[in-house]
């Protein structure tokens, strides 16, 4: 039985035992490419695909090596009929991409728990990166579906956390944040909707160079204009009497950017200095809130 994981870094099993299958190695590269493929895909495909930059004579002979190296792990779970290259299809084999796409249509909370991250994770092929993009926006409609229904019961809190995932898989997805921004909102806390546009901002400014787009823009002017509405029961809400943060959002943005970056790995530090009574210690309780 063969077994391919390509949601997050490529992992390969055969008959319950795991095979060492870096991607950064051309032939677990062209295995990938196999195994995401719907069906067996011809040699001149691979060939041009994996190395573009040689002879077609010089291609082949590369591919004749990926291959030969793929047969010594797989054997016959590599099929090489005639000019067409695939995995020997049948009960046999399980791809976790195509169990998720099976999965999508009949039970989407299932479906995404395949995905133990982006679809291999570490290839930057043009072909990988473009699969990757496809499964990543396939994953966010799933996301979307389930925090609709979500919605639809009356599960605030369900609704906000899958639509704050979707966020995660494209931190720059302005859709999902603008989704996000408003449910926060619509649950009565407008201050984490607002939190959630600052670091948006200030990541698209830092990381691309760009502002949010006119969208995103409006509707936080049409929030910041609008009467707050009702906390929902089950959102947290502010604590009784304390007040909004005001004159200090450039400071609390660079303070959320920063907590993004050592979130997402990165060392950093950052430090609240100025005369007593300034406010530091409510501006650090904002970035905790």
């Amino acid at each position: 039985m063969l077994r391919a994981r390509l949601l997050g870094a490529l992992e390969v099993e055969l008959n319950r035992g795991v095979i060492d299958s870096p991607v950064s190695q051309r032939p677990w590269a062209v295995f990938a490419y196999l195994a995401l493929a719907p069906r067996p895909v011809p040699r001149s495909e691979l060939a041009a695909q994996f190395w573009p930059d040689v002879l077609d004579q010089s291609a082949r002979a590369s591919l004749r090596s990926a291959l030969w190296a793929l047969r010594r792990h797989l054997g016959d779970a590599l099929e090489v009929d005639g000019d067409r290259v695939g995995l020997s299809a049948g009960p046999g084999l399980w791809v976790d991409v195509h169990e998720f796409e099976r999965l999508a249509g009949i039970d989407p909370a299932s479906a995404l728990e395949l995905c133990r991250g982006d679809l291999l994770e570490g290839l930057e092929d043009d072909w990988a990166v473009a699969a990757r993009d496809r499964h990543r926006t396939r994953v966010v409609e799933l996301l979307e579906e389930l925090a609709r229904a979500a919605e639809e019961r009356g599960d605030v809190r369900e609704a906000i956390e899958l639509t704050r995932r979707q966020s995660e898989r494209d931190r720059f997805d302005e859709d999902a944040h603008r989704r996000l921004i408003a449910r926060l909102d619509l649950a009565g806390d407008r201050a984490a909707a607002m939190r959630t546009y600052r670091v948006l901002a200030e990541r698209l400014r830092r990381e691309l160079g760009v502002a949010p787009s006119a969208q995103t823009r409006e509707l936080v002017e049409r929030l910041r204009a609008a009467t707050p509405p009702p906390v929902i029961a089950g959102v947290l809400q502010a604590a009784p009497g304390s007040l909004a943060l005001l004159g200090r959002e450039r400071e609390l943005a660079e303070l959320e950017a920063t907590w993004e970056a050592v979130c997402d790995g990165a060392g950093a530090a950052a430090v609240i200095r100025g005369e007593a009574g300034i406010g530091k210690t409510r501006l650090a309780r904002e970035l905790r809130a």
